[in-house]
């Protein structure tokens, strides 16, 4: 109801754009709709997460990852108006699974999202309150993902902007890669502190934080040692300051990374306002610092380079905040997490300064970095986890063929 007539007053009076506006609020509410439909799907999807069917995730995300390819490769040589009918194409693809959250949920567990009148308001206060605090999250989330692409179009031209784009593409793909591994921790952070389990529910969350980093790193390495000749592969031309947004995005996430479970926590202990108010007004203050900045003539990459200084402001006032809240342990986080983190970043620096074929510089980054994040990041505890994971893994596949 908002976001239609809203976005639609921008593209036609204020959106730097030479193109047909008409297509361009076309696609703009068919996105909106796409947005509705897996806005609707929300509970589904968190059930399934508390459940931990992570088999229904992941097969969704299969065939709709399949389903895309192919409409792409028809895309190629088929319709006319191509932009439109790929907005239709993503709209019709979002839907889908949560679709099928939805129809798996009612299947399986119709007790639970069967609609029924509860007669206790202090229940619905609760739960309002609650909502309010996490849609502020969101709010941050969107104002500062989107505000940045507002913000680049009001002072640079298009040009800028599909190089911020797709830096937001690879930076989104990577921390989808990362944050499925820590996926199935966060049900049992959650599980274990409400039965009152503290000392596995710390372990759990350092862990998940540690393995976040770790993940969000190793993917990243690519981008970080031959993302000139990576994005060359993709685009053929790349435009210009993609390279640097891409990189600066990934340091931004990977800060990020280092207390990635920390709000898993603070939600599992549900006093969320303060924490809510204050992490996410900081958010949604770095896109306003970042507007005066631009405004003032500085180049388009400074927004991320004050996102990224936000970002560790955020992670300082993070570990305060939880303390304040149960008297969490920083010294005994940053021992866990930071410290281990900032060794594997560096040990790993000397692999960005070798001169060799970008194949092989990549083979020797990766490996090399692989090696120092389980021989120097990683207990003798998280060790053992990894070690018997990759067992079962091998077995599997031994097993499969």
């Amino acid at each position: 109801i908002i976001a239609i007539p809203l976005g639609d007053w921008y593209i036609y009076n204020f959106l730097n754009f030479d193109g047909d506006r008409d297509l361009a609020v076309n696609i703009y509410n068919i996105t909106i709709i796409g947005s509705v439909i897996s806005f609707y799907g929300i509970p589904y999807n968190g059930l399934l997460m508390a459940k931990e069917k992570f088999w229904v995730f992941c097969g969704t995300d299969i065939v709709s990852g399949f389903l895309k390819m192919a409409g792409a490769w028809l895309l190629i040589d088929h319709f006319q108006n191509k932009l439109f009918i790929y907005a239709v194409l993503l709209t019709v693809l979002t839907a889908y699974p949560t679709l099928v959250f939805i129809r798996y949920c009612y299947s399986k567990y119709p007790e639970i999202v069967s609609i029924q009148f509860v007669r206790d308001t202090k229940l619905y206060k609760e739960v309002l309150g609650f909502s309010v605090w996490v849609s502020l999250g969101a709010l941050a989330s969107i104002g500062r993902g989107q505000g940045s692409a507002l913000i680049v179009n009001a002072f640079f031209n298009t040009i800028m902007n599909t190089a911020l784009g797709l830096a937001n593409s690879v930076n989104a793909i990577l921390q989808t890669i990362s944050g499925n591994l820590c996926k199935s921790i966060s049900p049992q952070i959650v599980k274990t502190y409400s039965a009152g389990n503290l000392d596995r529910c710390m372990k759990l969350v350092a862990f998940s934080s540690k393995l976040a980093f770790l993940a969000m790193y190793i993917v990243s390495i690519p981008f970080f040692t031959e993302a000139e000749w990576i994005l060359g592969i993709w685009l053929v031309k790349v435009p210009p300051y993609t390279v640097l947004f891409v990189q600066l995005l990934l340091i931004d996430g990977l800060i990020f990374s280092m207390n990635a479970s920390l709000p898993e926590l603070v939600f599992a202990i549900g006093k969320i306002k303060w924490y809510q108010i204050i992490v996410n007004s900081l958010m949604l203050l770095s896109v306003f610092v970042a507007w005066i900045l631009l405004a003032h003539g500085y180049q388009a990459y400074m927004m991320i380079v004050v996102f990224i200084a936000f970002t560790l402001l955020v992670t300082v006032l993070r570990q305060i905040l939880l303390n304040k809240i149960m008297h969490f342990d920083n010294l005994w986080y940053i021992r866990q997490v930071y410290i281990p983190s900032l060794l594997v970043l560096l040990f790993s620096s000397p692999v960005y300064f070798i001169s060799v074929n970008p194949i092989l510089h990549l083979i020797i980054a990766l490996s090399w970095v692989l090696l120092i994040s389980y021989f120097v990041a990683l207990s003798k505890a998280e060790k053992l986890v990894v070690g018997s994971f990759i067992k079962k893994l091998g077995e599997k596949c031994f097993r499969f063929n």
